[in-house]
Order: structure tokens, then sequence, then C-alpha cells
């Protein structure tokens, strides 16, 4: 348990509460039963213990929050949720999450229909909009970055938060791109599968009055769609690592500049 005799700003908390105390209790609150918050969430919590860093007289222990506590900025950072329950639920919200198959959509569906007939600019845009969640979070991320650069214990619940992040933009958009590019390869190679496929989709169609060339479908989806669905989900891998390094990239080149400045101006102090 954190030593209650720290004081913010030299002054002991007001109404004879005790801050300290407080904040051990908003960090273990529901320890049991979550696992994990979303992204936002867990920002919060690391608001909250940045405004007590900041104000105390001396930093908070290194032990103030368990190994449990730490870990579970990280599944935040992972799994984005405070109601992940059970493996099976996190594999749907992770690996399978919409936001993959939203984007492979988005992306094949214009680079077949839009891209030849459209600006650079519009195209940009296009781009930006299919990864607008996963933007979202990395310009969020980074938003937030000075508790990862002045912080002491928020750097490290900081670090763990970006570093699920990470981990969740590239395992789940590898493993996701693995099954689609095997699919695509199965088709390839076992080209009746996909007639039978095709064949099968004609017929429940058919039934809402929805008909098609089965011939012309398989050659447009063999010689088109394939490949633009293979570029799209190498180009979604690629995309996903750049998300998730930025903030780390960005935050270090930030904390080199403050730790030299701060060093500068140590010297000259020095110096007189």
């Amino acid at each position: 348990m954190p030593n209650s005799s720290h004081m913010i700003g030299g002054i002991p908390p007001m109404g004879g509460g005790d801050i300290i105390a407080d904040l051990d209790n908003e960090f273990k609150t529901n320890s049991k039963e979550q696992w994990s918050n979303t992204i936002i969430s867990a920002m919060a919590k690391i608001q909250k213990l940045y405004a007590v860093e900041s104000g105390l007289d001396e930093p908070l222990p290194v032990d103030f929050l368990s190994d449990e506590e730490k870990i579970k900025f990280f599944w935040s950072g992972f799994v984005n949720s405070n109601k992940t329950k059970g493996w099976l639920d996190l594999i749907i919200k992770t690996i399978f999450h919409w936001e993959f198959f939203f984007i492979l959509i988005v992306s094949t569906f214009f680079k077949i229909y839009a891209i030849k007939d459209m600006e650079n600019s519009i195209n940009i845009l296009l781009f930006f909009a299919g990864y607008a969640t996963v933007l979202f979070y990395t310009i969020y991320l980074l938003s937030h970055n000075k508790y990862y650069l002045k912080g002491c214990l928020t750097s490290r619940m900081m670090f763990l938060l970006m570093s699920g992040r990470l981990v969740y933009l590239v395992v789940s958009s590898s493993v996701i791109s693995i099954i689609i590019l095997w699919l695509i390869d199965f088709f390839k190679t076992n080209p009746q599968e996909l007639v039978d496929w095709l064949v099968a989709i004609e017929k429940i169609s058919s039934i809402f009055s929805i008909s098609f060339d089965i011939e012309e479908v398989f050659y447009y989806m063999s010689n088109t769609v394939f490949p633009i669905i293979s570029q799209s989900t190498q180009q979604m891998i690629v995309v996903f690592g750049v998300f998730g390094i930025t903030p780390f990239i960005i935050a270090f080149i930030i904390k080199r500049k403050r730790d030299k400045r701060i060093q500068k101006q140590r010297q000259e102090y020095e110096r007189g």
C-alpha cells in the first residue's frame, strides 16, 4: 500500500481526505471483474495519476501499482474494450474486428472502381477515411504524449498502453491478412472450389431474383478482385505498423530534444 504521507505541493489534502488512498482505490476498482479498459478510459486513469504525480514533493513509489494493474494497461491498448470476457470474445474483438473487413472492403472497392478516374488528393482522402478509426487512436495517443515524456509512473503506463496498441495493430492485421491470402491462394490452386461457391451464391441470389454469369464473375474475381485484395492486405499490415509505431517515434524524438534542452540549461546554470 502506498505511503499516505505524500503531500501535494507540501500541503496536506484538504478536508481530511487522503488523495493517495483515493487514487489507490480508483486503480483497484473492479480489479477482479474488469481486466481491461477502453483506451480512453485507461487514459483517464493516467491523467488522474499524472495530476497527483506533478504535485507531490516526492515521486510515488515504483510499486504503487501492482504488476497485475500494469498489465491491464497493456491489455487496454490491445483490446480497447472494458467488456471483454474470455478468449473467444478476445479473438472476435481483436483479430476478427469489423474495422479490418471495413478497411479491406473500402480499399478494394475504390481501387477497382474509383482510383482511375479520381485525382490524387481524393485518393488520399479516401485512404484516410478507410483507416479513420485506426488514425483516430494514433492521433489520440500522440496528443497525450506529455504523460510519457514528463511523468514517472504515468510514463510506464503510457508505454504499456502504446505497446498494447502496437501489438494489436501488427498481430491482428498480420493474422487476418495471412488468413485472407491463404484463402486467395486456395481458390487459385483449386478453381473448382471457387466455382462451387459461386454456384451456391447464384442459387441463393436467384431467390431474390438476382442472377449473374458465373463464368464472367469467376474470371473477374481471379484476374481483378483477388490481386487487389492481396495488395490491400499487404498495405494494411504496413499502414497498421506505421500507425502503431508512430507514437513511439514521435515521443522518442520529443524526449531527446527535451533532455538536450534541459541538459543545456543545466550546463549554462552551472557556468553561471
